[in-house]
């Protein structure tokens, strides 16, 4: 690796700013998907709540007679779960 002309103390540091920014960086991300993971589980759990108060029955409004229900992963993946055990 060329130095460039700039010398071990200007490379350190160049290179801990960097790693300084990345850190910055991934936490803010970090930060950013935990919030949006509490607010999705917060509005899944909200869905749920108005399907139990509000059921659609069978033959009545546009929905299908069994309405999903949701549930997230540890991952962040939103995905159906027709029965949501853990939100019970």
């Amino acid at each position: 690796m060329s130095n460039a002309g700039y010398g071990a103390g200007e490379i350190r540091s160049a290179y801990r700013s960097y790693f300084s920014d990345v850190e910055d960086y991934l936490n803010c991300l970090n930060h950013a998907s935990a919030r949006i993971r509490w607010e999705a589980t917060a509005a899944a759990q909200d869905y749920n709540r108005v399907l139990d108060q509000y059921p659609v029955e069978p033959g009545q409004g546009s929905e299908p007679e069994q309405v999903p229900r949701i549930e997230m992963t540890d991952s962040g993946t939103l995905f159906l779960d027709y029965q949501a055990e853990w939100l019970k």
